[in-house]
């Protein structure tokens, strides 16, 4: 009996090792250093040369620009840097504590979730993992709701619509998500991009917090993680969707993975 339960243990310590090595071997892979050549027709070059992206070349066209990126993911990350331009950037604080039509952190509904959480007595990491954490248990995606986003019939739904319906895209985790860190006076971006896989190339959003420690620290919502993937890949940034200028009905788009010596590996056209 008890060399039985010895090998359990041993058994279980086993499992869990494999199962650690391949999560660390996953986030490694997600990580790993990128390229990309973008032909694209809607983009901030400011926003794609900012952390943890590199605009390598771009050439303009009448319609459209050639843009050749590098980029990485910044999963487990957090104790880094996000930018050498973060000082700069804090300059727009106030610009990203604001409230709008969709980051409606004024409603009822979102100050009593913010108080139920206790969220002010977290600092700002903390409180983006509760907050995450939260919108996971909670939110569900409405696919309904994302033909409806992508055809141009709405821009969205407000965080307060989100929180009741409990339902929403990556633009609602995100906007609710950005609406609590607000609330708890923590400057917050909305970006606008893509996420990148070789099944499906789509329109995502996603958000950047401020940390006082550390930096702009990018934060996939739906997702429910803190840091990106090398497979998201910025174009533009606002206080809201709305606010970055983004319209994906007249988004003209077709992306490819290339090697460092800029060969295809794959090619998609959204």
């Amino acid at each position: 009996m008890f060399i039985k339960e010895k090998m359990n243990k041993i058994l279980t310590l086993l499992l869990f090792l494999l199962a650690f090595f391949a999560s660390a071997q996953s986030v490694s892979d997600l990580n790993k250093e990128k390229y990309y050549k973008l032909e694209i027709n809607q983009f901030d070059y400011a926003v794609m040369n900012s952390y943890p992206q590199t605009v390598i070349d771009v050439k303009n066209k009448k319609k459209k620009s050639i843009i050749k990126l590098k980029t990485h993911g910044t999963l487990n990350e957090y104790n880094s840097i996000i930018s050498n331009t973060n000082n700069e950037n804090i300059r727009d604080e106030k610009k990203y504590l604001q409230a709008s039509e969709l980051i409606d952190y004024t409603e009822e509904n979102i100050e009593l979730i913010y108080n139920k959480l206790q969220l002010s007595e977290l600092s700002e990491f903390q409180c983006a993992k509760v907050i995450l954490n939260f919108l996971s248990a909670v939110i569900k995606y409405d696919r309904k709701l994302a033909e409806e986003i992508s055809s141009g019939l709405c821009f969205g739904k407000p965080a307060s619509w989100v929180l009741e319906n409990q339902r929403g895209t990556c633009g609602e985790y995100t906007n609710l998500f950005i609406a609590l860190m607000r609330l708890r006076g923590i400057p917050c971006k909305f970006i606008m991009g893509l996420y990148y896989s070789e099944a499906q190339t789509s329109f995502h959003a996603w958000a950047e917090f401020y940390d006082a420690k550390t930096g702009w620290i990018a934060v996939d919502p739906q997702g429910g993680i803190i840091g990106i993937s090398s497979n998201h890949i910025k174009l533009m940034e606002g206080i809201d969707y709305i606010d970055t200028g983004f319209d994906m009905t007249k988004c003209n788009c077709s992306i490819k993975e290339i090697k460092k010596k800029h060969k295809t590996i794959f090619e998609k056209t959204l």
